[in-house]
């Protein structure tokens, strides 16, 4: 994965580690999963966690790069997925030295955030965003909820793959429909 994203509000996409679910088919979502479609299609496991060789450094050069301001994060994985705890600190320490790239980590894990924070966190880098992933009103619930106590400048909403109609009244205050850039 590297600099080219198809994620549309993203010019990047950055994985530090890939693969790994740990919670396949634990949610409704989980049975939609493009990521390990994807994965298979590329010739990778994705119930195997591995580290990203080519790809964990990337974010030093794009940081260079005036064109690239967004990074998906680990779009083929979970970014607090347990068992890569071993390399969350550098990872974190990547997001911290290149405060001009703004980092959008989606998760299907908020309740994992909070002991998975690096030091000197606070109340959020504003170049990390966090965003729960849903795509039921049942996940949507439990996420959100789970993030309520997750210190972040930005916290924010994936719906994919959105299977149901969701209403978001009680979920976002003060949100945007269409943020600018």
């Amino acid at each position: 994965m590297g600099k080219k994203s198809g994620i549309n509000y993203a010019r990047a996409s950055w994985s530090p580690w890939y693969g790994g679910c740990d919670g396949y088919k634990i949610f409704t979502e989980c049975e939609h999963c493009y990521a390990r479609a994807q994965m298979r299609r590329f010739g990778k496991d994705p119930d195997k966690l591995t580290r990203g060789k080519t790809t964990f450094q990337k974010p030093l050069f794009w940081a260079k790069d005036p064109a690239i301001k967004h990074v998906f994060v680990c779009p083929w994985s979970d970014f607090f997925l347990p068992a890569a705890d071993p390399w969350r600190p550098e990872a974190w320490e990547i997001m911290r030295e290149t405060p001009g790239l703004t980092y959008i980590i989606p998760t299907k894990k908020p309740e994992l955030i909070l002991e998975r924070l690096p030091e000197g966190w606070g109340a959020g880098w504003p170049n990390v965003w966090l965003l729960v992933s849903a795509g039921t009103r049942a996940t949507l619930k439990m996420h959100w909820g789970a993030m309520q106590d997750v210190p972040a400048k930005v916290k924010g909403l994936s719906l994919a793959p959105l299977l149901e109609h969701l209403l978001f009244s009680g979920f976002l205050r003060d949100w945007r429909v269409q943020p600018d850039w």
